[in-house]
């Protein structure tokens, strides 16, 4: 095994020839660029929108209706109180977040930065569909009576009141669009996509950076790099249509 191997070696030596890639074993593996994030075009989203009208369960009406509107994370989601909402300026309140934790269970933490903590306007229709939510909410507390462990008013509760694992929004979600045959999305897809129709739609990166609560609008740039693009494309053919007609 030995003599084979150094006749290898030899007659490698005697043609010049190299029997491993010098290059592969010393370069450095070129940087991975981030991929375009998932997320629903506005036809799909409205798709899902119509879907989610019919939606039978009111606690995944709400939930999901919530993170396409607000672009909140899950686990802000699932931090939500109901003294966060501001029905009558249609307003909700982003201050903490719920994570679960190994050996604690379903804990309070702060939100992901000193940023996150932010008030994102709502449509009237959302908050229509909260105070739906909030009489299904309290039919819930009167049923379980002392039984209730619902000190927190978390909107999104197990059972007994108590605040639900933010793995149980991914559960829903993930038997909504198979239920309905909806593109594959998850909780943070929806805040993707939140994020880009709201650049499509025209809104500049400060406004959008305080709506969805990134610490650094320079983040919000590399991330929907290519809608931003998108965006100054359709606003050049704006300018164009306007000042240049007769170059069409």
């Amino acid at each position: 095994h030995h003599r084979l191997i150094s006749a290898i070696l030899e007659k490698a030596k005697r043609e010049r020839i190299v029997p491993f890639n010098v290059a592969a074993e010393h370069a450095t593996a070129p940087r991975v660029e981030r991929k375009e994030a998932r997320y629903l075009t506005d036809v799909q989203a409205r798709e899902f929108l119509a879907k989610l009208e019919q939606e039978p369960d009111i606690r995944v009406k709400t939930a999901l209706a919530l993170l396409l509107f607000t672009g909140v994370r899950r686990g802000e989601l699932c931090g939500l109180e109901w003294p966060d909402i501001d029905t009558q300026k249609r307003i909700v309140n982003v201050e903490r977040a719920s994570q679960y934790q190994a050996h604690r269970g379903v804990v309070e933490v702060p939100t992901k930065n000193a940023s996150s903590v932010r008030a994102i306007k709502v449509p009237a229709a959302v908050i229509d569909l909260l105070r739906q939510y909030r009489a299904w909410w309290n039919e819930r507390r009167l049923l379980f009576g002392k039984a209730w462990d619902g000190s927190q008013e978390r909107l999104f509760v197990q059972d007994d009141g108590k605040p639900i694992n933010p793995d149980t929004i991914n559960f829903w979600l993930e038997r909504f669009i198979t239920k309905n045959g909806l593109p594959h999305i998850t909780p943070h897809g929806l805040r993707h996509t939140f994020a880009t129709l709201q650049i499509t739609a025209g809104v500049d990166i400060r406004t959008l950076q305080s709506r969805t609560g990134h610490a650094q609008a320079s983040t919000l740039v590399n991330i929907y790099s290519h809608a931003i693009k998108s965006a100054q494309e359709a606003a050049s053919d704006v300018l164009e249509n306007v000042l240049l007609p007769a170059a069409k």
